[in-house]
């Protein structure tokens, strides 16, 4: 049996306009906004954590 990856819940604040447009802009490109969070923190991570995190 595979083992679930450790997850983590965070809240960020974000001004109501961009949550609003970033969330009609996944689900008009049919993705789920915590998809495109999650492949952004990957990229952004990948670039600048100078080899601290190996990322699948």
């Amino acid at each position: 049996m595979k083992e679930r990856a450790e997850q983590a819940q965070f809240v960020i604040k974000v001004p109501k306009e961009l949550k609003d447009v970033f969330f009609d802009i996944c689900h008009a490109n049919d993705r789920h906004a915590s998809q495109v969070l999650r492949d952004l923190m990957r990229e952004y991570t990948a670039k600048h954590a100078q080899g601290r995190l190996k990322l699948k």
